[in-house]
């Protein structure tokens, strides 16, 4: 040991506890800052997403509050469907309507689908969400009004049905969910083109069924 060394040590060695804490103190503090920094991020993506996906709710529901409007337009007394101006104006509407619903279904694929749902079942929610709304396009197009007259009528019962399946499920997910969907690219095709598939154009309906239960609507295992 060097003479100058010899000479601070009597100075340097009391303070050698304090110096330590110090130093041992700052290295847990930044730790500590490190990982508080890291959480709020993922809070902060967390309560972003939820945002998301409330507006994505409200959007559905702005859109059942277009198709209920476009119907009581189309069935309407004072609506001459045979008038093409009319006609053209009203299509015009259902289209920017339903290709929303395709967005939609696009997004709640991509944005609250999970890796644990079931992609039978929830393919067959999204298909039944796009089927429900083509009839709106159908009608005009061959200046008719939709067959909705009672509260029951089948293809009415489907709209309300998918819509307030959709919603149900969509709510579930933001209420149940803390953490960001885990869902991997491949099931999302699936799910996405098979909901785009024409084999929902069918729905699995009969005047037996409890109206009041959605899910029976979708699920043929129940």
């Amino acid at each position: 040991m060097s003479a100058q060394l010899q000479a601070i040590m009597p100075f340097i060695i009391p303070i050698l506890p304090n110096l330590a804490l110090i130093l041992g103190g700052q290295w847990l503090l930044n730790i500590y800052a490190y990982y508080k920094k890291k959480r709020d991020t993922e809070i902060d993506l967390i309560n972003s997403i939820r945002q998301q996906q409330y507006n994505t709710i409200t959007q559905l529901y702005s859109l059942f509050s277009k198709f209920m409007e476009l119907y009581r337009l189309i069935n309407s007394g004072l609506t001459d469907l045979n008038d093409i101006t009319v006609k053209r104006s009203i299509f015009s509407e259902v289209i920017k309507a339903e290709s929303q619903i395709d967005a939609l279904i696009l997004k709640i694929g991509c944005e609250f689908a999970d890796e644990d749902d079931n992609k039978e079942e929830l393919e067959s929610m999204l298909g039944n969400l796009r089927q429900s709304v083509q009839l709106w396009r159908e009608k005009v197009s061959n200046s008719e009004r939709l067959p909705f007259n009672k509260s029951s009528q089948e293809d009415y019962l489907r709209f309300k049905a998918a819509f307030s399946y959709v919603s149900a499920f969509m709510i579930n997910k933001i209420h149940n969910k803390f953490e960001a969907p885990k869902v991997k690219m491949k099931q999302v095709e699936d799910i996405l083109v098979g909901a785009f598939d024409n084999k929902h154009e069918k729905w699995n309906y009969s005047p037996g069924m409890n109206k009041h239960d959605f899910r029976k609507y979708y699920d043929p295992k129940m």
